[in-house]
């Protein structure tokens, strides 16, 4: 059974589920088929019917505030941390314009007129604003507000009433719009805390509000005052009215007129109020989200509340960033969505047939999730974080976890909606229960007070078995055992439930019996703390992961380590057994997946598919209801990235793709041969082209070519554009080899002469096809040309040895134009032996040539002319010779070997052959032991005389005169002493000579010797006879990428983080002087003879309050700063960006641009235009980072003088009035009020420190900054 069980070789993701959800609001489209969600520096677009991302929207590393989206759902406007503002197309998601809202502050709150044009902007710095995205300009500028705007909205009829209603602070202000002013109509106090929601009635003429402050007030807009306040005892943050059209709310009535308001406290029960009369007619049982036992109070579990009447449902979001569908009419949950997970702990299947998947996250929630479409449940029950989950391996419905509690909970799953209820409870424990287990009978729980506990569960499997109703039990503890010395990561129980093994933070692994908790057995060999340990589920082979890297695998007989597994570089975190027991998972801190296979103890794969910690490890297919072959099809991971991935088996898909590929080869592989045996040489390509194999083509070109060169021609017109680029490509590779050459160039020569420059100008990659064609093709016509001219000098030869005779005619090189006699020397080539012809260079295997072209070059010229150097037979072997010899016997004399007349009997014309001259060694053996004190004259050598083939006029009898060459005679041979043993020069040379067979090695042979004659001690290779193979040519130049110096960001982010922190101390230090102001001022003006009575230490000019306020602009200068300084990091980090952005196009751009305009193609013209608009477009998005941060330079100069000014009036103006009054109180000390011009003139040296050249690109005159502001009082606008 195991070993037809076929093993995994490859995942891939099939799903990442990230975290799209990490603000408080969400947006809805009309259709509800989507939501829209803050997320960081992004938003997250979220499909409600599968639960997944279908798209993002990335906002260049600035964090989004606030969002919204149109009533004609085709615009989204974003805020921005930054304080700007962008405006992108939906659904296409192209941003249209970014713009800066001009508010000192991040704008909290957004809201769209009902005709999608008019955008009005709320913000931190109590000031509003009305945007016409279509004109493109700023219409009003709302003013008169104290506080952070909370809510802003537009009358839904503004042609009939051009009204806006917004709320900052505790105040709900109401403005009315004109033609390019605006009027605060009418401010409404009533709320003591902040105001978080406002609602229009449908009859327009009652608004609703609702605050932290625990009530809901109606107010009446035709008297501008309260109607009813309501008190709910509860802080809200939202409220739906219920549409008098619609679905009524649970308790309400739709026939009738009163106004009915649909609440969730921060007690998390929905509820639902009439308004009018301030009656509560329905309340929730259960809470839609329980709070935590940390819960302050005033802190709102529900964020948000909003109606889709598309899905005839309320929408909320809840502070653990999660959302919630509940239907109208019942307030009943259907459906919700975790959009931030924090961090995944541990995750494992549940439910029949693997349907869901129990998901412990950084919270007291467990997250059960439908492995289809990726929707969840929360589950309640917890207080503190859940560590570990674990199923039953039986009932599939049945799993548990652990918590940061101390407790242990069982938990039973419904199959109809996905829900669980907890039916026991284990508490026992000192300390967080970090592991836990499940078997037959007993439940195992590990935890970080060392100790190991073993629960009974058989009384819940039978109530369950025999399905009764449950209820929740307390389970008992059977067995406690003090297991390890540090906490215990780990437990797991054997498959048939016998033995329980622990893993620790000592760095061993426990095996106990599962009985009564007896300790069997000690694991020790790791070098670090273990994280995870699992029974093989078909050997007795227990596997552990350590921190040290490494998987060890032990027997349970001996509990020896027989095999460890190294390949992660980072701890090991998780590890399950897959294929029966054949292979293993192991995840890392690295975040990497790895795939193991047991016996090779080899790692088969590796799957990257998380940046951070993978802590959780589920695999589908090992439960109850998996079988064999059903085994780790999917596999989900998470990790302390908050994403969650699913993982699917492809390895069954790759092996039926292979096999299908294999068949369709042999198949085209089999018809190819059948349409070269009938010579169907269209088809034939075709298929070679079609299959991708460029050796088949050739051998279809080569047939083609050998049995009917006349039908290529035919074959390559025939070919659709496509297969002649293929084809083309081909013969590119072709041409590189000697063997293959011809064919390539017959099919350029087929190519070039059946298309037209306009269509070759048309083929893909004609101009690379080109470059590759040029070189081999010159190198093949030098070949060519050599090897034809070294045919014709054989030709020559033949003719003249045959003859007794030369005979110019039939000697003559042929023309260089003779194309049938080089046909027919290459075709004579094909039948000549190796053995016949013995040639010293020959070419590669690649068709590389080893010789060199120079030397080719010269040996061609130089035997292109007969008459000055005759190449001569090979000689005979030297004949041997008696020792008392002499010269003249060997040589004899030089008349008799030179001219014809002296030889009887021969015919004149014919040359007689001297013997070869014996070496030094023949001629004085019984010298070659003594030293040679001066070298003897060697004997002419035939080799240095000349034969004419004409007589010449001072030869007598017409007979041919022998001259010696006009060169200097190579140096005489030196005796090998007898130390060396070596031979001469001279006799190397002979005998080099003696061995040349053919033409071409001949002349090589004669050259070297002449080379080595002028130079005995020159080698082969400097005479020429060897050469290197010349190398490729020169790589085009690629452009250095200019080098930025890098920001760091982490600092950045740590210091506005900083800025943060520092800004909320000091609106708690404002706040509390600005009560102590007040109760100072209140105080005195409820008593004024106290005041009269201590003038110079009460009321509002004593010199206390004097103090508080001055202390409070400086907490307000201080604020300030710190904002600018905010800001200006914002800009940096953009402007960093743009950089990089900059210098990638610019690298992109340099490179397109270094190629020769012969080889660009159309897409590269294309590419190089559109990378010039972008980079022009990233130089104009710098350049407005640029001007808005001089903007606010100008801006912050004039404000801190402004303030200057005020805190010098104010001071002079109650010193007068104190010295007037005769008061002995001394005035304030300068020192406070000179405090902030000399941090100021501080900052601005430092400045004027840095450089000329910053302040430089700063410096505008003020004076026509100044102007520009005025003329753009009336209307700013965006561009």
């Amino acid at each position: 059974m195991a070993s037809k069980l076929q093993l995994k070789t490859n995942y891939e993701p099939d799903a990442k589920f990230e975290a799209y959800f990490t603000g408080q609001r969400v947006e809805v489209t009309n259709d509800g088929s989507a939501v829209l969600c803050e997320c960081r520096d992004s938003v997250g677009i979220v499909s409600l019917e599968t639960g997944q991302v279908t798209g993002r929207i990335t906002c260049e590393e600035d964090e989004v505030v606030c969002l919204s989206l149109s009533p004609n759902n085709k615009t989204v406007a974003v805020a921005l941390k930054s304080t700007s503002v962008q405006q992108y197309q939906w659904p296409s998601l192209e941003l249209v314009r970014s713009f800066r809202s001009y508010h000192r502050g991040p704008v909290t709150t957004m809201a769209w007129d009902a005709s999608s044009t008019l955008l009005v902007t709320g913000a931190a710095d109590s000031s509003a604003r009305i945007w016409d995205l279509e004109q493109k300009f700023c219409t009003h500028s709302l003013k008169g507000a104290s506080g952070v705007f909370g809510v802003v909205l537009f009358h839904p009829d503004l042609l009939k009433l051009p009204r806006v209603y917004g709320s900052a602070g505790n105040n709900i202000h109401l403005w009315n719009l004109a033609a390019g002013s605006s009027e605060l109509h009418a401010t409404l106090n009533g709320h003591h805390a902040a105001v978080t929601d406002l609602s229009l009635t449908h009859d327009q003429k009652h608004m609703l509000s609702v605050g932290l402050d625990r009530v809901i007030i109606l107010w009446d807009l035709t008297t501008m005052s309260c109607k009813k306040v309501v008190p709910v005892f509860e802080s809200l943050s939202g409220l739906v009215l219920q549409h008098p059209e619609r679905t009524a709310f649970p308790g309400a009535k739709t026939d009738d007129d009163h106004i009915y308001a649909m609440v969730v406290g921060d007690k998390g029960v929905p509820a639902v109020w009439q308004v009018d009369t301030g009656r509560e007619v329905w309340k929730a049982s259960t809470p839609v989200v329980p709070p935590p036992e940390d819960q302050e109070g005033g802190v709102t579990l529900i964020k948000q509340l909003t109606d889709v009447p598309a899905l005839d449902s309320v929408l909320m979001t809840t502070f653990d960033h999660s959302i919630t569908l509940a239907k109208t009419s019942s307030l009943s949950i259907w459906k919700q969505l975790a959009g931030y997970n924090e961090q995944i702990l541990d995750a494992v299947f549940v439910g029949p047939k693997d349907s869901y998947l129990a998901v412990a996250t950084n919270s007291s929630q467990l997250r059960i999730y439908d492995s289809a479409n990726l929707s969840c449940h929360l589950l309640q029950g917890h207080t503190a974080l859940i560590l570990a989950v674990a199923r039953h391996p039986t009932h599939c419905n049945i799993f548990a976890t652990s918590s940061q509690d101390t407790t242990a909970r069982l938990w039973y799953l419904r199959d109809e909606d996905g829900t669980a209820e907890c039916i026991g409870i284990a508490v026992g424990h000192t300390s967080g229960v970090g592991s836990i287990a499940l078997s037959s009978g007993y439940m195992v729980t590990g935890s970080r007070d060392t100790c190991l506990k073993r629960w009974k569960i058989k009384s819940v499997e039978d109530t369950l078995s025999k399905k009764e109703d449950m209820s929740l039990t307390s389970l008992v503890c059977s067995n406690t055992e003090k297991a390890h010395d540090k906490d215990i990561n780990y437990v797991c129980v054997s498959v048939n439930g016998k033995l329980i093994a622990s893993a620790s933070q000592d760095k061993t692994a426990k095996v106990w019996s599962g009985d009564n908790l007896s300790l069997l057995g000690v694991l020790q060999g790791h070098r670090r703390g273990l994280w995870c340990c699992e029974f093989s589920p078909s050997d007795e082979i227990l596997a552990t992961a350590s921190a040290d890297a490494t998987i060890k695998l032990w027997t349970l007989s001996d509990f020896n380590n027989v095999a460890t597994l190294e390949g992660h570089g980072v701890s090991v975190l998780k590890l399950a057994w897959i294929s029966s027991g054949q292979q293993i998972l192991s995840t890392g801190s690295d975040g990497l997946l790895k795939l193991w296979t047991a016996r090779s103890r080899l790692c088969v794969a590796t799957f990257d598919g998380h940046d951070d910690r993978t802590w959780a490890l589920a695999v589908s297919g090992v439960g109850p209801d998996g079988g064999t072959d059903e085994d780790a099809q999917v596999v989900f991971t998470g990790g302390e990235d908050a994403r969650l991935v699913r993982w699917k088996d492809v390895t069954q898909e790759e092996r039926d793709t292979a096999q299908k590929e294999a068949e369709k080869q042999a198949s085209g592989e089999q018809t190819l041969a059948n349409l070269i045996k009938d010579k169907k040489w269209t088809r034939a390509l075709g298929i070679a082209i079609k299959l991708g194999r460029p050796l088949h083509a050739l051998k279809v070109v080569r047939s083609i070519l050998d049995e009917s060169p006349d039908q290529l021609p035919k074959v390559v017109v025939t070919l659709r554009r496509d297969q002649r680029d293929a084809l083309l490509d081909y013969a590119v590779k072709w041409n590189s080899t000697t063997k293959s050459c011809r064919e390539a160039q017959n099919v350029l020569n087929v190519v070039l002469q059946n298309q037209t420059p306009e269509e070759l100008e048309e083929m893909q990659g004609w101009q690379s096809s080109l470059e590759g064609l040029l070189p081999y093709t010159q190198r093949h016509l030098k070949r060519v040309s050599a090897l034809y001219q070294s045919a014709g000098i054989l030709r020559y030869l033949a003719a003249s040895i045959s003859l007794g005779f030369v005979d110019t005619k039939q000697a003559a090189l042929p023309p260089l134009d003779d194309l049938s006699f080089l046909q027919s020397i290459s075709q004579s080539t094909k039948a000549i032996k190796p053995e016949e012809i013995k040639v010293e260079d020959e070419e590669d295997e690649d068709g590389d040539e080893d010789e060199d072209e120079d030397e080719k070059d010269k040996v061609s010229s130089s035997s292109s002319t007969p008459t000055k150097n005759k190449v001569k037979p090979p000689r005979p072997p030297p004949p041997t010779l008696a020792r008392n010899s002499t010269p003249s016997q060997m040589y004899g004399t030089l008349s008799a070997k030179s001219s014809p007349s002296s030889v009887g009997g021969t015919t004149p014309g014919k040359k007689i052959i001297a013997p070869p001259p014996p070496s030094a060694r023949e001629l004085f053996p019984q010298e070659q032991d003594v030293p040679v004190h001066g070298p003897p004259k060697p004997p002419r050598s035939p080799a240095l005389t000349k034969v004419h083939p004409h007589p010449s006029p001072s030869s007598p009898g017409g007979s041919v005169a022998l001259k010696r060459k006009d060169r200097r005679a190579p140096a005489p041979p030196q005796a090998a002493t007898p130390r060396s043993g070596r031979t001469s020069p001279t006799d190397t040379i002979n005998s080099d000579s003696l061995s040349v067979s053919s033409f071409g090695a001949q002349s090589q042979t004669v050259q070297g010797q002449e080379g080595l004659a002028r130079n005995p001690s020159m080698s082969k290779s400097e005479a020429g006879e060897w050469q290197r193979k010349k190398g490729p040519a020169p790589p085009r130049p690629v452009p250095q990428k200019r080098a930025l110096k890098k920001m760091p960001m982490r600092l950045v982010q740590q210091e506005l983080q900083d800025i943060e922190i520092k800004q909320t101390e000091l609106e708690r230090q404002g706040v509390l002087l600005e009560t102590a102001i007040r109760k100072r001022t209140e105080s005195t003006s409820n008593n004024p003879q106290d005041e009269v009575a201590n003038a110079p230490n009460s009321g509002p000019n004593s010199i206390e309050v004097e103090d508080m306020i001055l202390q409070l602009f400086e907490l307000v200068n201080e604020k300030n700063e710190l904002f600018r300084r905010q800001t200006e990091l914002m800009y940096l980090k953009r402007e960093k960006r743009l950089e990089e952005e900059y210098v990638e196009l610019e690298y992109q751009i340099r490179c397109l641009m270094l190629k020769p305009p012969g080889e660009k193609s159309s897409e590269d013209t294309a590419q190089e235009e559109d990378l010039i608009a972008r980079l022009v477009k990233v130089v104009e998005q710098r350049d407005e980072i640029i001007n808005c941060l001089e903007l606010d330079r100008l801006r912050e100069a004039q404000e801190d003088e402004s303030i200057a000014t005020h805190m010098m009036q104010y001071q002079e103006k109650h010193i007068d009035g104190n010295e007037n009054g005769n008061s002995v109180v001394e005035p304030p000390k300068k020192k406070k009020t000179l405090k902030l011009p000399k941090k100021k003139k501080k900052k601005k040296e430092k400045k004027d420190k840095k450089g000329a050249k910053g302040d430089a690109d700063k410096d505008i005159d003020e004076m026509e900054a100044k102007e520009q502001k005025k003329k753009k009082k009336k209307k700013k606008w965006l561009f």
